[in-house]
């Protein structure tokens, strides 16, 4: 069986391609990558596809530097992008090469089915019912049975789309939204900064019960025994030994994936905006905060001068993440001085690093 990966954001014109796709599950297997691209690009290493098939709809310029990869260690795998012209245009350089191939939309899936099974050499013949071959094998050659058969399939495909554009799909909160265009990810914005302010303001209430109760334990510990050390040490909370980090960027979906990479290594907080961001080290001091520089309104460089005017925050490690790679702009951002910058997309190896460089 043949296998392809499937690549791109999710939209309702992605998850219609994704089910049309599945359904050819006898010709083809077909694997959805995440959003963060270096995930991808492990995946790839790992199922080496005979087919990359990628939807260009929201793709920005940092999805560049996965072209580059597959182009430069995979260019034996072909690659076919489905966009308009203007999505196209992003990817020019790419696009020109014999390995990526193109489709413009507005296009049919029966159409990008008809590419895939070319690359990939699929030989695709409809089911026929054997009692309506025997019923019309009197009037109509086979061909001509298969032809009807294929534009009822068309029909049923058509019909079947028709559908899937009334039907409601059930996000993760639960909240209901009627698919017409593509869906629309604003509410994660509200959702995960109501979710954060919300875990932070537990912490807050955890952490002063629990230094009521230390300094409660402390005082009857002090009139039983004038060893007060040794019972300081034992009421003492437990501390994680867990390293802080502060990801800072008002962009959900890449909170998400960099926190996915580094959640098993370190305690990982998040804010989505500059405000909330300074909130979260006020309350939560972490050890080092990763912040992105290109914020709507508090953005990188105010939230760095509030840091460094505070008595408590000053001494806090801060790394700009900044998609940024001219290098006047560069040198600007340097002379703020942050204890580093990382151009987007972030390395997770070279995050690791710079944390254990800062903080040990």
């Amino acid at each position: 069986m043949k296998k392809a990966l499937l690549i791109g954001k999710f939209n309702t014109v992605f998850k219609d391609l994704y089910d049309f796709l599945a359904e050819k599950d006898e010709f083809i297997h077909i694997q959805v990558c995440p959003e963060h691209i270096e995930s991808v690009k492990s995946i790839i290493k790992m199922t080496n596809p005979g087919l990359i098939i990628v939807s260009l709809i929201n793709l920005d310029k940092e999805y560049q530097s996965l072209f580059a990869f597959i182009r430069l260690k995979y260019e034996e795998i072909p690659v076919l992008c489905i966009g308009t012209e203007a999505e196209q245009r992003l990817f020019d350089a790419f696009l020109e090469t014999a390995q990526f191939q193109t489709i413009t939309r507005p296009c049919t899936n029966r159409n990008i089915w008809t590419h895939v099974k070319a690359i990939l050499n699929i030989s695709e013949k409809p089911k026929t019912d054997g009692a309506k071959l025997k019923a019309y094998s009197d009037t109509m050659t086979e061909e001509e049975l298969e032809r009807e058969l294929e534009e009822k399939i068309g029909r049923r495909m058509d019909k079947r789309l028709e559908e899937q554009k009334k039907r409601t799909v059930t996000f993760r909160d639960n909240r209901q939204s009627t698919i017409d265009d593509d869906l629309d990810d604003s509410w994660i914005d509200e959702a995960l900064a109501k979710q954060t302010k919300a875990a932070y303001q537990a912490k807050t209430m955890q952490k002063t019960e629990s230094m009521q109760n230390v300094k409660a334990e402390q005082q009857n510990t002090e009139k039983t025994t004038l060893a007060s050390q040794p019972a300081k040490e034992e009421i003492l909370p437990a501390v994680s030994k867990k390293i802080r980090v502060l990801l800072v960027d008002d962009n959900p979906i890449q909170l998400r994936a960099l926190r996915s990479a580094l959640m098993h290594d370190y305690e990982v907080l998040m804010a989505v905006s500059g405000e909330e961001s300074i909130e979260v080290m006020n309350n939560e001091h972490p050890d080092i905060v990763f912040l992105d520089y290109a914020m709507p309104g508090y953005d990188g460089k105010k939230v760095l001068e509030t840091v460094r005017q505070s008595e408590n925050l000053k001494n806090m490690p801060v790394v700009f993440l900044t998609g940024i790679q001219d290098k006047r702009e560069i040198m600007s951002l340097v002379a703020l001085k942050p204890n580093g910058y990382m151009v987007k997309p972030p390395d997770i190896e070279m995050i690791k690093k710079t944390i254990k460089k800062l903080v040990g």
